[in-house]
């Protein structure tokens, strides 16, 4: 997460450090695909170069907000996930708070580019294969049970909350926008 929120914020105050990541990046790209077999490289630099200019003014202006309440928003995702363990039977001595927070920050550096919707299952996979090595033997069904009762705050929580919050912020209008709006948003977008 430091390193990934370090080469961001590299990227959009220093155009020479942008430089040097889009450079180092290209590299990379062409030596895997030239092991792979595989002709047509993308513009690796380009890519940073667009980034930079597209997300660099939001990122200066917002940067340290965002950053700060994505780190409140791991953390409290971490404490459900402790608190789901704790509920199933998971005890400290299995697994302490620590190794709950250091496994959750590992699983979600691993997976910070999503395979798909909801990691596809792989976020649970490395929870559950973590804790059960932490904890050894005897705790296996309670980790699970534990990672699960975790994901389902995660997944099952937040959407009628968002719908929720949804229905408030558009008042007597329908909760989805109807044709006719999208279409004056998309005129109004292309102007």
């Amino acid at each position: 997460f430091v390193v990934v929120t370090s080469l961001i914020v590299g990227i959009v105050r220093s155009e020479r450090v942008a430089d040097w990541i889009g450079r180092t990046a290209q590299r990379l790209t062409d030596w895997v695909l030239r092991r792979l077999g595989r002709a047509g490289a993308p513009d690796v630099t380009g890519a940073v170069h667009r980034f930079r200019d597209q997300l660099g003014l939001v990122i200066r202006r917002r940067g340290l907000l965002a950053l700060s309440i994505a780190v409140v928003s791991q953390f409290a995702w971490a404490v459900v996930l402790l608190v789901a363990l704790r509920v199933c039977g998971v005890p400290d001595e299995a697994v302490s708070a620590a190794q709950v927070f250091g496994a959750y920050a590992l699983v979600m550096c691993i997976t910070i580019i999503p395979l798909s919707p909801g990691g596809a299952g792989v976020p649970e996979l490395l929870f559950i294969t973590g804790f059960s090595t932490i904890a050894g033997g005897g705790y296996e069904a309670a980790i699970t049970a534990g990672v699960f009762l975790y994901r389902m705050y995660f997944w099952f929580v937040p959407v009628p909350l968002a719908w929720l919050l949804l229905k408030v912020a558009r008042h007597v209008k329908p909760i989805l926008p109807s044709t006719s709006e999208l279409r004056d948003y998309a005129k109004g977008s292309a102007a």
